[in-house]
């Protein structure tokens, strides 16, 4: 019995020894933040952390990881952040790292400064069509244009060449449309109203030309950096025609 009281002595005072032994060693590479960072421990490193090898750096983290009973520590060096944890294959590494200096902060503004300024403007180009009762009349459209009032208004220039029962037509005018924004199953869907005047120019065996006040309505669905547009529009030169087409931003 007495031996076992002695060697628990010998083992109790081992453990002690060890233990303070970590924390010393620890102390010697870090300042410990009391404060955590989800479940990461945040170290300021000092100089001998600085100029150890990865060995050293590796069995530093573990004594670290094991001692506050976590599996991240996150080390601040102020201009760098290095992230240290288990990784998938259960071991201690070095799972990420960021230098600031690194990072070129002017691109990131720069581009961001030409976003702002430009993104608004837009180009659109489609097709208008209409069969019925023998009678046909199709047309390309292109526009170009500004959004206004957070992107629910936009106004444009307009123009579409076409040909109608065998006779060609352009048009060129101005128009506007306002878009409700409305998300169906996380999809980003717009349904618009718009309202255009324009000149409708006819050729062939009997030429004319008109004017053309335009309504239109329509629903806008975001697809890739731009929307596709569906619609139908009516003219008082033009008539009734449905409309298709796709909506991007040069500048974006």
């Amino acid at each position: 019995m007495k031996k076992f009281y002695v060697l628990s002595i010998i083992i109790f005072a081992f453990g002690i020894n060890a233990f303070s032994q970590t924390n010393s060693n620890i102390g010697d590479y870090f300042t410990v933040s009391p404060a955590t960072e989800g479940s990461a421990l945040k170290l300021t490193p000092l100089e001998k952390y600085k100029t150890a090898t990865t060995a050293t750096k590796t069995a530093v983290l573990n004594e670290v990881l094991t001692a506050y009973k976590v599996r991240l520590a996150l080390i601040d060096f102020g201009d760098k952040n290095e992230l240290w944890g288990i990784n998938p294959s259960n071991q201690i590494s070095l799972l990420d790292s960021v230098d600031f200096n690194k990072i070129d902060l002017q691109r990131f503004s720069h581009k961001n400064s030409n976003q702002l300024l430009n993104s608004r403007w837009f180009t659109y180009y489609g097709g208008n069509f209409v069969f019925s009762k023998g009678l046909y009349n199709i047309m390309a459209n292109g526009r170009f244009g500004y959004f206004l009032l957070h992107n629910r208004w936009d106004a444009g220039v307009s123009m579409g060449l076409g040909v109608s029962n065998g006779a060609g037509n352009f048009n060129i005018g101005l128009d506007s449309k306002y878009y409700f924004p409305v998300e169906i199953k996380a999809q980003q869907i717009a349904p618009y109203l718009g309202l255009g005047i324009s000149e409708y120019l006819t050729f062939g065996s009997n030429k004319s030309s008109s004017f053309n006040l335009i309504f239109m309505g329509g629903i806008s669905y975001k697809l890739g950096a731009g929307s596709l547009d569906f619609g139908l529009q009516y003219g008082t030169a033009s008539k009734f025609m449905a409309s298709i087409g796709y909506t991007f931003f040069p500048f974006r």
